[in-house]
């Protein structure tokens, strides 16, 4: 994006004075000469580095970066002497506001601009990140950090071919589906801790869908037992945590096979929309409770870990594998058993690996129906166990929604299946 010298320079003093606001606004409280750097000196700082920019060599916009450094610098230092601050985000942010003012002029306004408002965001955000900070747990920061080590330094180590005489088992795409799953799973557990306990009983049964709802499924149901004159709030609630399962399938279809999406929408959305729509209305005839019995409460899952991608990366190599040989010795059927068989366990594994299966690209309409019939066997499941855990009232409610949400998501799927 190429524009004139005198709009570059003035987009430099206005990501400046943005950079600005943000600085004098969090030193409001200062006294007037007591801050080292406001919204003036900021915009000027811009400028000086839009100013130096538009000498095409690298030298005098060198000299600029060493002169606000050392000013900036210096005056940090006798501001620091002064109150024991020690902390270095105002000398970096001017530095970067120079910086910013220099890319301005230098034919990238764009993303000055959008360096400029993400650094806005991270400076105006100090109470919240240091909060955050400070909640963090170190089994969660863990799990962050595995995550980080398995997607950035071992996934591009895995080998990206078939090493198995069927061309199902290809290494890079396994490791790659199970460390998607365990990140959803770190998610979940970040949605349970912020949203669940405490915070009313649809909301706790929402975030936990994020986490598993055959866990939030069971739970619930032990609690109808124990509380019957609950039984029908808490099917209710596994109601809306199992419309969650719907919306997470078709996320990781979003993200890892978005050419089927338009298939698998009808039924996975006419499967969710009834679950969620049969949950409220339960919940809204029987007054459902605002918050939470304590024994009812959901705890937040465990954040990810190196086992648990394992396991994944396990159970979806059986998955993956199983469904290549049972299609070469059964055909289509054979794919529909696994599928049904598998996704008593886990939806999501089954989901992943038939989307990444390569060998069964050739017939898209044998993955959508597949996936239908794991989400279909994992809701029969939880209707099983909600009758056999949670008593006749608590599994009656649950398993009528669920056989209504199941004959609408069928007939979606069939309509899905014809789009092919």
């Amino acid at each position: 994006m190429t524009i004139g010298p005198v709009y570059s320079l003035a987009i430099a003093l206005s990501l400046g004075m943005l950079i600005g606001l943000e600085r004098g606004w969090q030193a409001r409280d200062r006294p007037e000469g007591d801050r080292v750097a406001g919204i003036r000196t900021h915009a000027l700082i811009g400028l000086l580095g839009g100013a130096c920019g538009l000498e095409p060599g690298p030298y005098l916009a060198a000299v600029g970066l060493g002169i606000v450094g050392l000013l900036v610098g210096g005056f940090h230092y006798l501001e620091a002497r002064s109150d024991r601050d020690l902390g270095l985000t105002s000398v970096f942010a001017a530095v970067l506001t120079y910086g910013l003012g220099v890319l301005a002029v230098r034919d990238q306004p764009l993303v000055a601009a959008a360096a400029a408002t993400a650094a806005v965001i991270l400076l105006a955000s100090k109470s919240s990140l240091h909060a955050w900070v400070r909640a963090v747990s170190w089994p969660e920061l863990r799990g962050f950090l595995v995550l980080v080590f398995m997607s950035a330094l071992v996934l591009p180590l895995m080998p990206n071919l078939a090493i198995d005489p069927w061309g199902a088992l290809v290494p890079s795409e396994i490791w790659f589906l199970a460390v998607m799953i365990a990140a959803l799973s770190l998610v979940g557990h970040g949605a349970v801790r912020i949203l669940g306990p405490g915070r009313g009983l649809a909301v706790s049964a929402l975030a936990g869908g994020l986490m598993s709802s055959t866990a939030v499924g069971l739970l619930f149901a032990r609690n109808a037992r124990q509380s019957p004159q609950q039984a029908q709030s808490l099917a209710g609630a596994s109601l809306l945590s199992s419309g969650v399962m719907s919306c997470r399938t078709l996320l990781l279809i979003a993200l890892i096979r978005p050419m089927l999406l338009p298939s698998l929408l009808p039924g996975l959305a006419g499967l969710g929309l009834v679950l969620f729509g049969g949950g409220y209305l339960v919940m809204r005839r029987d007054h459902a409770i605002a918050v939470l019995p304590s024994s009812a409460q959901l705890s937040a899952p465990q954040p990810f870990d190196l086992f648990l991608t394992l396991r994944l990366a396990g159970l979806i190599s059986l998955v993956m594998l199983t469904a290549r040989l049972a299609s070469l010795v059964l055909g289509r059927g054979g794919v529909l058993m696994v599928s049904i068989l598998a996704g008593m366990a886990d939806v999501d594994a089954v989901t992943l690996s038939l989307a990444r299966a390569h060998t069964l690209e050739a017939d898209p309409s044998m993955i959508v129906l597949a996936i239908g019939a794991a989400v279909a066997s994992n809701t029969v499941v939880k209707s099983a166990l909600a009758v056999a855990l949670g008593g006749w009232a608590h599994g009656r409610t649950y398993g009528l929604v669920s056989l209504a949400a199941l004959l609408i998501g069928a007939a979606g799927m069939t309509l899905g299946v014809s789009l092919i």
